[in-house]
């Protein structure tokens, strides 16, 4: 699995768009009280449960503004009722 936000995947992103260097990582999958306890305190930005594979599920996002961008790199997190 890649490393967590605020590491290498995020120190070198820059926002295409405003040149922002503040950068948080994309966690898409179902948002549980586990998968929250497990960023607790880190800068994450959640993607939502709905993934598709392709450019609209960008690696990073812009704190400034607010762009979505970067390769797809989705991380999933499922529930525990789900097998993996």
């Amino acid at each position: 699995m890649p490393e967590r936000a605020g590491d290498s995947l995020t120190e070198d992103a820059v926002c295409p768009e405003c040149g922002s260097t503040d950068i948080t990582r994309i966690v898409y999958g179902l948002p549980t009280a586990e998968t929250r306890a497990r960023y607790a305190g880190e800068q994450v930005s959640f993607g939502g449960c709905l993934c598709f594979g392709d450019e609209r599920d960008p690696q990073f996002a812009c704190r400034r503004c607010h762009t979505r961008f970067g390769e797809v790199l989705p991380i999933f997190f499922l529930p525990d009722w789900v097998d993996e």
